[in-house]
């Protein structure tokens, strides 16, 4: 096990012991949802490095980032959000983003390089896991995984989370710097701010 999350399990084996049992499940959409069942052992070193893994990067998630490592933090963004919503200026609007499957949106090396920025000490057993495909199993067909974070991997949300951080402050820098539509980015400034101040439990 210590071999494993160090990320020295052999690249020979790593597609088999990293791999899964696939299942699909509808979503209220009618569209797919993805499920990857690990093996056991997989499962287990993925919860080690994940319960490690959260602690290192709590700073950094807090507030933009909610749903992971924070507890309580999707009921207090949506306390919040509500909260906003009944005191909204009618100039302001709230924006809420849905990624389509998102943890296969990304793909791995730039999931793995962010990973490496923010915590070394994951990276290794991340790229031992993501460096390379891994096999689903679905019935009696084989596929390979090949992008993003497998969703049912326990270091999944750790994975992904802090790369769709970025790009999303990214995005927000530079919608907020553009020199169109002056009158919407400060209504979108002041929203940040406040429903900023409001991302905390009360």
């Amino acid at each position: 096990m210590k071999l494993v999350i160090a990320g020295r399990c052999p690249a020979d084996v790593a597609p088999v012991f990293f791999s899964g049992r696939l299942l699909a499940l509808n979503k209220k959409t009618w569209g797919i949802r993805p499920i990857a069942i690990g093996l056991t052992l997989r499962r287990l070193a993925s919860k080690c490095v994940n319960s490690f893994g959260i602690k290192k990067l709590s700073p950094y998630f807090y507030p933009h980032q909610l749903g992971v490592v924070t507890p309580g933090g999707c009921e207090a963004d949506v306390h919040s959000a509500r909260r906003y919503i009944e005191t909204m200026p009618q100039d302001h609007a709230l924006v809420k983003l849905d990624f389509t499957n998102a943890f296969n949106s990304i793909h791995r090396h730039q999931m793995l390089h962010s990973m490496h920025d923010r915590i070394l000490e994951v990276y290794a057993f991340s790229h031992s896991v993501y460096s390379q495909p891994s096999l689903l199993f679905f019935g009696p067909y084989t596929v390979y995984s090949q992008k993003g974070a497998q969703q049912g991997d326990p270091i999944g949300p750790l994975l992904w989370s802090p790369y769709v951080i970025g790009q999303t402050i990214y995005i927000f820098i530079l919608f907020l710097s553009s020199s169109f539509f002056p009158r919407l980015i400060s209504a979108v400034g002041d929203w940040m701010s406040t429903i900023l101040r409001h991302m905390v439990w009360s």
